[in-house]
């Protein structure tokens, strides 16, 4: 450096800065002195160090320090100037006079120098130096420099030393250092080592870890100069040679190398050493691997010394030192070291070689390669400075192994590194894909491992070369990887994805329709705009250039009807799917540019679907009479006849659907099934069916024919009216219908005509056709035309008897002979033989299958195979369709499921879905309860797959079925059999359910009938629209259009258009409204008539009342669900209508439309309404619940009673009197209200279209039928004989209750109403019951209670009885015991009682004065039966005879309790308060009559009422609305208590008017600010009151659970949930408020409360639970508290016993409110569960087993059980577990917290007496009467921070284990017990928590040599995991751990043989533990 003072230095100001400053720092360093020793250069010494503290500026100190470093120097002449530097710098610290501080090492080596060096000891001045030095820097202990201090240096020796001193240094040198200093010289003989080790006893691993590092850090290193000095000097001292220490050393260099075998002879005879932590310790700076003989070092000295493998696992971790983990692995990949030594075999994750031939020259680095960890971890490493050599090796290797690299290399999944494991995976792939080098078995092995590495490969290797070529080459490889092909299809690359879909689609490996539909829904217009852009650039581009088209297209992978279907497809999903203008505007272009160069584009050829619609359409006109049948005949025969294959394939459509639809045929209309039956005949007639369609046609009129009296008869009749005469030339057909008696009896003409065609002789004709009678009929085509010839013949008896006697042994030749026989003559003989050998032999001889098979395979003949698979289909499709198969029929059934199965499966062909959809036959059998048939066909079909190489369990359709067969199997209640033969079937296919994909297809409302195909006649229950309801005679008559537009398009052609719009509107979006609206209706009909109609005799009432339920119910819903579906649907078909016209513009188009749709939107509406209600009908008229009720009551009659529906109305005394249940069923009121369901009906036709309204169905309004009518004069003669009656079996029973009892008194009653004057007759029969009820008092209840059921049906007697008891005698109207109970039953206007009781008080009637006193005590004060204001004229006459008589002591006496009553209800007020209260007490009944049966939320009323509140000051400032909220509150919740009922309806419009204020305020702050004023006084409400010992809580829960509801749902005033979140916090400090530990009396409503799913989930859904570590929100918080006073409450009242019922209950809801956290969030349990277990009873096993069981979610938790798990390799158990508890703060007030860290630094004993001590003083929160003699909290505490200070690295493993041990054993038995439940707590989820806790727990078991100690460890563990499940994971596997190995001699204790019942019990859990014992944790 220059001097900064100049020019030239002052760039180096900063740098001279920074060195002084280091300089000063460093000297107070003991090292500071060996710093500068080599660093000055040879020459000038002094000048360059006079330079060097000048430039510095240092302190004559430092200068004294630095001159004695460079005298320590190893070269001579340096150290002589060194010498001559301090000599010079200590005379000039001695002439300036002025102590400066040397420190004190530094002190001690100037002393020595001046001591031993012959320049000072020769210089006289010395002496006055040393004592100056020792003046100015004073030594506190002078015995450490007392050598220094003597006179002369003759006797400084080694004795003289203090021990003390050569302690301390002993301390401060390590072995490693001294072996570094000594280099290979300290191992060239054992003794010098030995001598070494002598004085270094006490060695760890981490230190010998040290010293291997040092030893391959010096590994064949030139042995130097300073080495052999201080080797010299070692062995001097050793042998006390003190001359030999000024001995000179020859400056030599040699190189020698490290004494391996001396080295490891000698630690393993030193030491104890585990040599696996020393390989773990070797994560430290100092050690690196520079070469092969350094790492062959390593290896050798584990191996020699442990005589093991040398353990590679501790370098698969990622290292805090990465370059020595590096330089290991590098040199270990291609070490040359024997197997036994070293080698990869210990990595748990590799890929097997056992099958790979490797040379035994690279075996090692195969096997090193195909470790995956080694990969993941080098692949980690290559973030850090090692990038580029670990590059450099993967590229390298890469190109030698590349196939075992890129196998292992796809499977890792590297935390960082990503990049890297991307290039070499890269040229990895690019190796394998090319033409000339693929290899498809890496491939595949790749495809099976990571599929998606293998798409990224085959797109980049397809851009290398994007051509035809390469996607061919990707083709042929798919088709070696399975299910490769759909995937690539799909990659995420558009311009492949589209490229190779194209190319497939085209090779037929793809369908083109179904992946175009899912690539367009996925990646939609991204999709579009590439497949576009390939259009355009394959094919519209190089068209402009070439004419050439086909050599385009075939470039560009397409075909012109790939890309008629793709547009097609495509134009459908871009109207459906909602696309832009934009895609939908280049799709057009496209299509155009198409279009021109493809001119065909334009037309293309139908699709299914068109085939379909027109095939639909031609039936449509038929049945809606448009075209007559003979025009409809015509048709057909022109579509057969045509040349134009589109209508062949309408010809084809419509005869198998009319074939198909038969099924139905017995639904259809009697006009629709005439017209059907004539056509069906004429198409036998003419000829349009034959063969096998021609023999099903023929089959279907003769199986009709069989069900006299039915609609499927009259259809045969149709049909053959119309082919009589076709009859001659089937003679036999016509004896078959000869055979029917019901044709000779019903159409005897018919049957003549047959008679005479069966006498005739058929004569041959040319077009004859032949239906044999012999087995199953077969039908064989008209041959041509030619000459007449003799009719042909089927060989069917020597079929037959080929057939008979064919065998394994003969099969060839008889197959040849068959083969002959039916080549004869194919078009008869083929159908016949295939008939017959499916119905009589295959499904009757099951055993021959595969006989039958073989004979086919040896005929080879397709013709014959084809049709046999036909006849097996038909015969499979007939027996399916009957409505019910028998036990023959099923075994039919099965038998052709196996012959199917062996047909197809069995030799890799598919079913098609055409011929059978299994899956769907799967899906309708499980809706119809069908499985019992269907599951073991289809089993048998599936169970042919075993040996098919196609459909193997990697077939997408075969899973398919299987995955609904296993959720079937999963289904509850299943039958045994439907389970084993799937549990067979998935044994022969080799399938486990756990590989098969899960699927909820069977609770997925199934919106098509089984089996439906597309249906084109029209019957309301084959078709979701039927052809009637459609049409309504011509349906555009009634369509509406407006004049606006018919100017632009022709009216009567618009209404067409319009009427067809609406059709398809109607046909597409009928079937799920139906489905909807239907079942909504039904349930809820169902369910509102039972529970009303329960106790109604009448059924017609019932069943009337359901009709007009469900019509009304139905048709609303419908009108109101379809409207906007309808309108959309439209909209859409009468759009796509008009555009097809080409001749209007978009404008003009979207005009219409939007009119037109308008217009007719109600008419539409009402056709839907129509066809559901019908639907509804006919549902609710077949409903299984309601029919059985109507029944019931039919057959019952006027005896019809109910028992449980009584039981049900007595419970219901609380509802108000309208809707209380009537004994004699329903009144004339309640009726009333499902006769109003008829005006809704009537509503609903009215606002309906004219046409449509006609037709809805009219319902007939209800007669009501009275069984008896009675005149009044015998209804009451009845009555007394009944009564009479009653009366005595009332007397007999002795029990008014008893049900026979109930129905007498009922039928009492129902005479009684029978009387033609009801009011008369009940009348006189109550006068009655009343006079007795005074007359016989031990009947009275009896009476009162006929009054009551009187009074239920009229309540007119009410007026009746209070008149009569007014105008009674005094004696009778006072008397108590009856008055009071028919005040008490409200049989009397108590109003009008109340004036003749003060009347009879203001005449001094003495009775009447008695009477009130008794009432006021009993009914107002006491019971409460009565309020102030009903007895108020009493009451003013009491207080008026008090002022006259003040002497009355009686009257005294009830006005003092009234007094004293009205006193405490209302405590005194001020006269602002006063008025306030009124204020509110007015207002809240307003808002009552405002809210009642009104949509208030909406009523205009509402925000008057909330302005007027405001203005009288009722909201604000906060005090007064808290004034006004409880007094609101209090009036609500008194409103709504009776005795045992409570009536909610004022309390929820209390609530309903908070949520009106708080939604109307439109201010956040003010609202929560009145938020807040809202929760105030209810908790103060609660808290008041709960002291009462007659607290109900249940309308404060309701408040506020009112008020939680409410609130915790987003408004337009917050409509962000995490502002909503922000009211929680007030609700959470409430509810804190109010724990049970202050109020134990709302205890159960606090706990719903808190577990609510509108408070507990939103709580903790605050927290980011992927955010690593999680912190403590607010709302964490918050439950955390609530939660710890949920276990405080626990802690407190379940540590005492016995438990009382109550609490017992409260238990159970606490175990399932934590079981929801431990499923749902569990992260909050983990994070908090140190806090919970502080408060967790200790017999409360179960309780917390469920908080420490919580894992986080994304963990997955390896089994307990796993043999030979090993747990200390699980990656979990590194990781330190998130803990929010403070526990630190619990260490602190007992200063417990600094007791332990004084242990863990000096090992203290006097400390682990203070810890126990203070671990056993009570704590102050715990009740004394627990008598709990241990601090809980903190004993939890303590265990977790000495184990975070030993897993910190701050204490040594073994300390702490010596301290948890030496606190157990100084701790008391009830606190020991307490500390090791605290240690077993910590045993939760794999973690570094549970992993240390484990350990140590065995290890307290194994070391503690106490039995009692080891007992209760045992009983810890035992208790934990014998309670019912959940177990935490981590005391599982200690305790499978204690029990399995044998070191911990568990079996041998004897506590475990104690008692029979314990020994019992281990051995059950030893048979639970079984399994090979390993030792699980390594210790």
């Amino acid at each position: 450096f220059k001097d900064p003072r100049t020019a030239a230095g002052s760039k180096d100001q900063f740098k001279v800065q920074f060195l002084k400053q280091a300089i000063s720092n460093l000297s107070e360093r003991a090292e500071f002195v060996d710093y500068f020793s080599q660093v000055f250069p040879s020459g000038e010494i002094e000048e360059v160090f006079e330079e060097f503290v000048k430039t510095l500026h240092l302190a004559l100190p430092a200068q004294l320090l630095l001159a004695l470093s460079i005298s320590m120097s190893s070269t001579p002449h340096v150290a002589r100037a060194g010498i001559a530097i301090l000599k010079a710098k200590v005379a000039e610290y001695h002439s300036l006079g002025k102590p400066q501080r040397i420190p004190a090492h530094s002190l001690h080596s100037v002393l020595y120098v001046m001591r031993t060096h012959p320049e000072f000891t020769s210089d006289r001045n010395t002496y006055n130096w040393i004592q100056f030095l020792l003046m100015s820097n004073p030594v506190g202990d002078n015995t450490l420099l007392l050598p220094l201090l003597k006179e002369g240096p003759e006797t400084f020796n080694q004795r003289d030393l203090d021990p003390r001193v050569m302690t301390q240094v002993s301390a401060s040198l390590g072995l490693s250092e001294v072996l570094e200093d000594l280099g290979p010289l300290s191992m060239q003989n054992e003794a010098t080592l030995r001598e070494i080790f002598s004085e270094f006893r006490d060695v760890k691993e981490s230190e010998m870890a040290e010293v291997l590092a040092v030893m391959c850090e010096k590994c064949a290193e030139v042995v130097d100069f300073e080495s052999r000095v201080v080797s010299a000097t070692f062995s001097a001292l050793a042998r006390q040679d003190w001359d030999a220490l000024n001995r000179d050393i020859p400056d030599r260099k040699a190189q020698l190398p490290w004494n391996v075998d001396a080295f490891c002879k000698v630690v393993k005879e030193t030491y104890n050493l585990h040599w696996e932590k020393v390989v773990e310790r070797l994560d430290i700076p100092k050690f690196v691997i520079k070469s092969d003989q350094a790492f062959n070092l390593l290896v050798n000295v584990y191996f020699r010394t442990t005589g093991k493998q040398f353990p590679v696992l501790p370098f698969f971790k990622l290292w805090k030192n990465p370059r020595g983990q590096v330089s290991f692995l590098m040199h270990s990949i291609y070490s040359q070291l024997p197997q036994e030594a070293f080698n990869f075999n210990e990595s748990p994750n590799k890929i097997p070689l056992e099958d790979v031939a490797i040379s035994q020259e690279v075996r090692h680095i195969i096997q090193a390669f195909s470790s995956q960890d080694l990969l993941t971890t080098l692949v980690e490493l290559s973030v850090t400075e090692f990038y580029t050599s670990i590059r450099n090796l993967f590229m390298t290797e890469a190109d030698r192994f590349p196939d075992i690299m890129l196998i292992s290399m796809s499977t890792i999944k590297p935390r960082r590194g990503q990049s890297l494991l991307s290039d070499v995976l890269s040229k990895l792939l690019s190796k394998f894909f090319p033409l000339n080098n693929s290899n498809p078995g890496v491939l595949y092995n790749l495809w099976e491992s990571n599929p998606d590495l293998l798409i990224k490969g085959a797109i980049e290797y397809y851009y290398r070369e994007p051509n035809t070529i390469t996607l061919n080459h990707l083709i042929d490889l798919t088709q070696e990887i399975k299910e490769s092909l759909l995937t690539l299809a799909k990659a995420n690359d558009h311009r492949f994805a589209v490229h190779f879909g194209l190319l497939a689609s085209k090779k037929d490996y793809l369908h083109l329709e179904h992946w175009l539909t899912e690539r367009i829904s996925q990646a939609r217009e991204e999709f579009l705009n590439v497949l576009c852009e390939f259009l355009e650039s394959f094919l519209i581009d190089p068209s402009k250039e070439s004419p050439q088209v086909e050599t385009i297209m075939e470039k560009a992978c397409v075909s012109k009807e790939g890309l008629v279907i793709m547009f097609e497809k495509i134009s459908e999903l871009i109207e459906t799917e909602g696309f832009s203008e934009e895609v939908k505007r280049r799709v057009a272009e496209v299509y155009r540019g198409l279009c021109n160069i493809i001119p065909e584009l334009q037309h293309p050829v139908g699709t299914k679907e068109d085939v379909d619609d027109a095939a639909n359409e031609y039936f449509k006109q038929l049945y809606s009479e448009e075209i007559s049948v003979d025009g409809m005949v015509e048709i057909i025969r022109k579509l057969r006849n045509s040349s134009s294959k589109h209508e062949n394939e309408i010809f084809d459509c419509m005869i198998k659907n009319l074939m198909d639809e038969y099924r139905f045929f017995h639904k259809y209309p009697e006009k629709e099934l005439q017209i059907t039956g004539e056509l069906y005949g004429k198409i036998i007639k003419y000829g349009f069916v034959a063969g096998v369609h021609l023999y099903g046609a023929l089959k279907q009129v003769i199986m009709s024919l069989q069900k006299p009296m039915s609609k499927l008869y009259r259809f045969g009749m149709y049909a053959l009216e119309q082919f009589i005469e076709k009859l001659a030339e089937w003679p036999n057909y016509a004896k078959e219908l000869l055979a029917n008696q019901s044709i000779k009896q019903e159409r005897p003409d018919l049957y003549d005509i047959l008679l005479h065609l069966g006498e005739e002789e058929p004569k041959p004709k040319p077009k004859q056709e032949t239906i044999l009678a012999e087995g199953p009929p077969g039908i064989v085509r008209k041959p041509e035309p030619k000459e007449p010839e003799p009719e042909s013949k089927v060989p069917k008896d020597t079929i037959m008897f080929i057939l008979n006697t064919i065998s394994l042994q003969n099969v060839e030749s008889k197959s040849k002979q068959l083969q002959e026989l039916l080549l004869q003559d194919l078009q008869n003989n083929i159908p016949w033989f295939a008939n017959y050998l499916v119905v009589t032999r295959v499904s009757q001889e099951h055993n021959f299958h595969g006989l039958y098979l073989k004979m086919l395979m040896e005929m080879e003949l397709k013709q014959v195979n084809k049709t046999i698979l036909e006849e097996t289909y038909n015969y499979i499709k007939n027996l399916l369709s009957k409505e019910k198969l028998e036990e023959s029929d099923r075994k039919i059934l099965n038998s052709l499921g196996t012959w199917l199965g062996s047909m197809t499966l069995s030799r890799n062909k598919p079913i098609f879905i055409k011929h059978l959809d299994l899956k769907d036959m799967l899906i309708q059998a499980y809706a119809h309860e069908n499985l019992l048939a269907i599951i073991p066909f289809i089993c048998n079909i599936i169970k042919a797959a075993s040996n098919s190489e196609v459909f193997s369990k990697l077939n997408p359709w075969l899973i398919a079925v299987v995955s609904v067969l296993v959720e079937i199997k999963n289904t509850p209640n299943l039958k045994m059999r439907i389970s084993h033969e799937i549990e067979v079937l998935l044994k022969d296919l080799r399938i486990t359910p756990e590989e098969v994909p899960k699927t909820s297809l069977l609770t997925k409302e199934v919106k098509k009938p089984p089996e439906a195909p597309k249906q084109q006649t029209p019957t309301p229950e084959s078709l979701p629209l039927p052809a009637d309801d459609l049409m309504l005679a011509n349906l555009d008559r009634h369509v509406t259009i407006s004049p606006k537009i018919t100017e632009l398009y022709p009216e009567m052609e618009l209404k067409k258009l319009v009427a067809q719009a609406i059709e398809k509107a109607i046909k597409e979006i009928i079937q799920p409204i139906v489905h909807r609206n239907m079942n909504i209706a039904l349930i809820t009909t169902k369910e509102l008539i039972l529970k009303d109609f329960a106790m109604e005799k009448d059924h017609n009432k019932l069943q009337q009342a359901s009709h007009w339920m469900v019509q009304s119910l139905a048709g609303s819903l419908a009108q109101v669900t379809s409207r906007e579906p309808f309108r959309v649907h439209v909209v859409n078909f009468l759009n796509e209508l008009l555009r097809s016209s080409n001749t209007l513009s978009n404008q003009a188009i979207k005009q219409i439309v939007e009119l037109a749709s308008i217009d007719n939107l109600e008419l539409g509406c009402g056709l839907i309404a129509k066809i559901v209600i019908k639907k509804a009908l006919d549902d609710v008229n077949h409903e299984e619940s309601l029919n059985q009720a109507i029944n019931k009551r039919k057959q019952m009659g006027d005896s019809f009673y109910d028992e449980q529906a009584s039981k049900k109305a007595a419970e219901a005394e609380f509802l108000p009197e309208n809707l209380k249940p009537k004994p004699t069923g329903l009144t004339h009121e309640q009726f009333q209200v499902y006769k109003e369901f008829l005006g809704i009906v009537e509503t609903s036709r009215k606002s309906t279209s004219a046409p449509i309204a006609q037709d809805f169905p009219k319902p007939v309004p209800y007669q009501e039928t009275r069984t008896e009518t009675l005149s009044p004069h015998q209804a009451i003669r009845k009555f007394d004989e009944q009564l009479e009656e009653t009366e005595t079996l009332a007397v007999a029973k002795n029990d008014f209750e008893d049900p026979e009892v109930k129905q007498a008194m009922m039928n009492v009653t129902k005479t009684i109403m029978s009387s033609v004057s009801r009011t008369e007759t009940v009348a006189a029969c109550a006068q009655k019951l009343f006079r007795r009820c005074y007359t016989n008092e031990f009947m009275g209840n009896f009476y009162l209670q006929i009054l009551q059921l009187i009074k239920s049906q009229h309540r007119a007697v009410v007026k009746d009885i209070t008149n009569w008891l007014k105008f009674s005698e005094d004696n009778k109207k006072y008397y108590w015991p009856v008055t009071s109970e028919i005040i008490k039953g409200e049989l009397v206007q108590i109003i009008e009682f109340d004036k003749v009781l003060s009347k009879g008080i203001e005449v001094g009637n003495m009775q009447a004065l008695q009477f009130a006193v008794k009432l006021i005590r009993e009914f107002v004060i006491s019971q409460k039966v009565l309020s102030y204001n009903e007895v108020s004229f009493t009451l003013n006459a009491l207080k008026l005879l008090k002022e006259k008589q003040p002497n009355i002591e009686e009257l005294n006496k009830i006005l003092g309790e009234l007094a004293a009553s009205s006193a405490q209800k209302s405590p005194m007020l001020s006269a602002e308060q006063e008025k306030l209260r009124d204020v509110a007490e007015s207002k809240f009944l307003e808002w009552l009559s405002i809210s009642l049966d009104e949509p208030f939320i909406n009523s205009e009323k509402v925000p008057d009422f909330v302005k007027s509140l405001d203005a009288q000051g009722c909201l604000s400032p906060d005090d007064r609305a808290e004034f006004v909220f409880r007094v609101m509150a209090e009036l609500a919740i008194k409103k709504s208590t009776f005795e045992e009922q409570i009536d909610y309806s004022p309390i929820d419009a209390f609530s309903k008017l908070l949520n009106v204020i708080i939604i109307l305020s439109r201010q956040p702050e003010k609202h929560k600010r009145l938020f807040q004023s809202l929760l105030n006084p209810i908790k103060e409400l609660i808290i008041k009151n709960s002291t009462d010992s007659n607290f109900k809580p249940r309308p404060y829960f309701r408040i506020l659970l009112d008020i939680l509801s409410e609130t915790t749902q987003p408004t337009d005033v917050f409509p962000d949930q995490n502002q909503v979140n922000e009211l929680l916090i007030p609700i959470a400090n409430t509810l804190h408020e109010l724990n049970p530990c202050k109020l134990p009396a709302f205890s159960f409503c606090w706990l719903e409360l808190v577990s609510h799913r509108f408070f507990m989930p939103k709580m903790l859904r605050t927290v980011n639970l992927n955010q690593e570590p999680r912190t403590q929100s607010l709302h964490w918080k918050k439950m955390h508290t609530l939660m710890m006073d949920l276990f405080k409450f626990i802690y407190l009242h379940f540590s005492k016993t016995p438990i009382s019922e109550a609490l017992r209950e409260f238990y159970q809801g606490v175990l399932r409110v934590l079981l929801v956290l431990m499923h749902d969030f569990p992260e909050f349990l983990c994070d908090y569960y140190l806090d919970f277990c502080d408060f967790i009873p200790e017999h409360c096993v179960q309780l917390k087993n469920l908080v420490l069981s919580a894992y986080p979610q994304n963990m997955r938790m390896p089994l307990p059980f796993t043999p030979n798990l090993k747990v200390d390799l699980l990656p979990e158990m590194n990781v330190t577990p998130n803990v929010l508890s403070n526990y630190h703060s619990k260490l602190g007030h007992l200063s417990i917290k600094d007791d332990i860290d004084q242990y863990l630094l000096s090992q203290s004993q006097d400390s682990v007496k203070e810890i126990c001590n203070k671990l056993m003083i009570p704590d102050p929160n715990t009740p004394s009467e627990l008598m709990i003699k241990a601090n809980i909290p903190v004993i939890n505490a303590t265990s977790l921070y000495i184990a975070e200070k030993v897993l910190s690295g701050e204490a040594e493993n073994k300390t702490g284990n010596e301290l948890y041990l030496a606190i157990l054993l100084g701790l008391e038995t009830e606190a020991r017990k307490h500390f090791i439940n605290a240690l077993a707590n910590h045993l939760r989820f794999p973690n570094s928590h549970t992993k240390y806790f484990s350990c140590l727990i065995l290890v307290v078991f194994v070391e503690c040599k106490q039995g009692l100690v080891e007992e209760q460890v045992t009983r810890v563990l035992t208790e934990r995991a014998i309670v019912h499940r959940p177990h935490p994971w981590g005391i599982l596997i200690t305790l499978i751990e204690l029990i399995r190995n044998p070191k911990y001699e568990f079996l041998k204790k004897p506590f475990i043989r104690s008692t029979p019942e314990i020994e019992k019990l281990y051995e059950k859990m030893i048979k639970s533990c079984a399994g090979p014992v390993s030792n699980i944790l390594n210790q």
